[in-house]
């Protein structure tokens, strides 16, 4: 009562004062909303709640972002699901219940906890793209017999088992990983057009690689078994970040990074932020690459890099003014192959351009080979650019 608070007060004791109701509300909402974002992240994670009409029309579901994902499949619809991706969650296996997924095709499992690729998978007929890009993988065991995609780029894997050697195999991204060799079981895979092995510890380029029939773009930068780029070539300035205006007009984006539109120095020009992690290589050794080329004709010219502490590695290159690109990148089912939409067929490619554009890249090539010890390998007609009223190509 009031003696004993007088007592603690006389003591030197200072009682806590009581929660106001404003305080006892503002506690009880951060409560509920806690309570609600869980709901709703359940909600959006559970198969159940996508197996709508719509998703039953296209078959596609994306289960993003979340602590928990739910694969129970009550009913028919769930089943007709045949893409999902449930990238960035916090899975480390996968249950039973994915092999009642009777037509999924593509399965997306980019940034889990992944250290090896779930057993249940290898029983998966119909699955045709894997990726388990950015997981924690150590090894390649058991896969699905029928793939045409495997992306296990930027994990740890050191050792692929035999079963690597699948007949409809097409396109395979190991790149980012720690692998020092490739085991020759890999010439079984007949049908393979796209190896990415970049950024390994390969110390030697396997011969059996040479007799793959139809093996027609092979990545293997900043690996032992290739001559390093080395130090950044002092041909292009080192330039702070200060000194670069970036814009959010994105002008294109690849494997390696998203190319904007900026300033530099007074002029526009065409930036490379490079990410982090990607299937081409060290983003240094392309930096260094460009900066030695960016004298030579036909190439896009290399105006200054920019490299501090916390920021991507940014190229600044030339903006190409009124160029526009031969074709477009390749698709899920032509793999290496460019595509060109109708609206480019009917450009109606005159045979002097065309043959234009066949003299310089092959020009281009033999300079970048003879003079500098080095090979394209990204040599793709969307790779291409030329201005259409002048026949001028880069």
């Amino acid at each position: 009562g009031e003696g004993r608070g007088r007592k603690f007060q006389s003591l030197g004791v200072a009682m806590p004062p009581r929660p106001s109701f404003v305080a006892c509300l503002l506690v009880c909402a951060f409560v509920l909303l806690v309570l609600f974002r869980r709901t709703l992240q359940h909600t959006r994670c559970d198969v159940r709640h996508h197996a709508s009409d719509r998703v039953a029309k296209d078959g596609v579901v994306e289960l993003q972002g979340c602590s928990q994902v739910v694969l129970d499949l009550p009913d028919r619809r769930s089943r007709r699901i045949t893409q999902l991706d449930l990238a960035h969650n916090y899975l480390a296996d996968l249950p039973e219940q994915i092999l009642l997924l009777t037509k999924l095709r593509v399965l997306f499992l980019l940034d889990n906890r992944f250290t090896q690729i779930p057993p249940v998978l290898h029983g998966h007929t119909a699955l045709q793209v894997l990726s388990f890009k950015s997981n924690q993988l150590l090894r390649v065991d058991r896969l699905p017999r029928n793939l045409a995609w495997l992306i296990l780029t930027n994990n740890r894997i050191t050792q692929i088992s035999p079963s690597i050697g699948l007949p409809r195999l097409r396109k395979l991204m190991l790149s980012s990983n720690q692998l020092t060799t490739l085991p020759p079981e890999l010439i079984a895979c007949t049908r393979l057009e796209l190896l990415r092995v970049s950024n390994n510890r390969i110390q030697a380029i396997p011969s059996f690689l040479l007799r793959m029939p139809r093996l027609a773009f092979l990545s293997l930068a900043s690996n032992p078994a290739v001559q390093g780029a080395g130090q950044l070539a002092p041909a292009i300035p080192r330039v702070a970040l200060a000194e670069v205006t970036l814009s959010e007009t994105l002008l294109g984006e690849g494997a390696s990074g998203r190319v904007v539109l900026g300033v530099f120095r007074g002029q526009s020009v065409a930036i490379k932020m490079y990410k982090a992690d990607n299937s081409d290589g060290r983003a240094q050794d392309e930096v260094q690459v460009a900066a030695a080329v960016a004298a030579e004709r036909g190439v896009a010219g290399a105006l200054a890099y920019v490299q501090e502490p916390g920021t991507p590695l940014a190229l600044v290159m030339e903006l190409l003014v009124d160029y526009i690109p031969l074709g477009r990148p390749p698709s899920l089912d032509t793999v290496t192959r460019d595509t060109f939409p109708d609206a480019m067929r009917m450009r109606g490619f005159e045979l002097d351009l065309l043959l234009a554009v066949a003299v310089t890249v092959a020009r281009v090539c033999r300079t970048l080979h003879n003079r500098h010890r080095l090979m394209h390998g990204d040599l793709y007609a969307h790779n291409i650019f030329f201005r259409p009223a002048s026949g001028e190509e880069e």
